[in-house]
């Protein structure tokens, strides 16, 4: 794939995280006020979402390629890969004879393929 699809799928993988961090936490404040045990633990886990959130939102409206976020300090790149990783290890694959299964392999695979950017030649 060539840089500009790298980036592309980059910042196009990170709204996607902060859509689906969005919607979770829509859900989440619907059933707050439930008085299940379940939602009453959650203060902590919805303030990682906020943070999570705010962080991605920042970084999508100040990058627009993967050398802009070379250029960030090394928390920032790191923080980044862990959501990559994080959206690309539950991603969901369709099952095989699907007409989704070529696509979320494609999709996939370009998902390994950015991540692959961030890991060291040297080791």
């Amino acid at each position: 794939m060539n840089s500009r699809k790298l980036d592309k799928l980059l910042i196009e993988t990170l709204q996607k995280i902060a859509f689906e961090i969005k919607d979770s936490l829509e859900y989440a404040n619907k059933y707050s006020d439930s008085d299940s045990d379940f939602y009453a633990d959650l203060s902590e886990s919805l303030e990682e979402m906020h943070f999570a959130l705010d962080e991605i939102e920042k970084l999508v409206a100040e990058i627009t390629s993967i050398d802009d976020l070379a250029e960030k300090d090394e928390d920032t790149i790191t923080l980044v890969y862990d959501y990559l990783a994080d959206y690309a290890g539950n991603f969901i694959i369709s099952p095989k004879n699907t007409l989704q299964y070529k696509k979320d392999m494609k999709t996939y695979k370009n998902l390994e393929e950015l991540l692959f950017l961030f890991m060291d030649d040297e080791e």
